[in-house]
């Protein structure tokens, strides 16, 4: 399962001194290409949905999944 979240009006600049201030360290660095799906009649749109491939270029290890 997967959980999505937005948030939004965030202080990056804040977030970004607080990540220093407490030493954190760069886990994770990566580009998403999304590609999105549905039927000739749009059922899955209509129902809030879709289907998704999602490819993940990892920036760190150079390696996509």
């Amino acid at each position: 399962m997967e959980i999505e979240v937005r948030i939004l009006d965030v202080d990056i600049h804040e977030i970004r001194r607080k990540i220093f201030e407490y030493n954190g360290v760069l886990v994770k660095k990566e580009n998403q290409i999304n590609k999105l799906f549905d039927f000739d009649d749009d059922r899955l749109l209509r129902n809030n949905g879709y289907a998704r491939i999602r490819i993940i270029k990892d920036l760190i290890s150079d390696k996509n999944f």
